[in-house]
């Protein structure tokens, strides 16, 4: 995220189906989200702020 400013910032990551597949805090600008077990596939990551409020998404297409 480019305008990350040391916010309580959380991510969710979800499928096509919307099933939450993992979540976790967004600790600095670049956060890790491990995906080597998952099928190639389209998936969505959404970051809520500290309200659970939707700020931002993502669509991530892993080949």
């Amino acid at each position: 995220m480019t305008d990350y400013k040391n916010e309580k910032l959380n991510y969710q990551f979800f499928d096509l189906q919307g099933k939450l597949l993992s979540s976790g805090s967004i600790t600095s600008q670049q956060t890790e989200i491990n995906t080597s077990t998952l099928a190639s596939a389209t998936y969505f990551v959404h970051i809520m702020n500290q309200e659970n409020i939707k700020v931002q998404s993502f669509k991530i297409i892993k080949k």
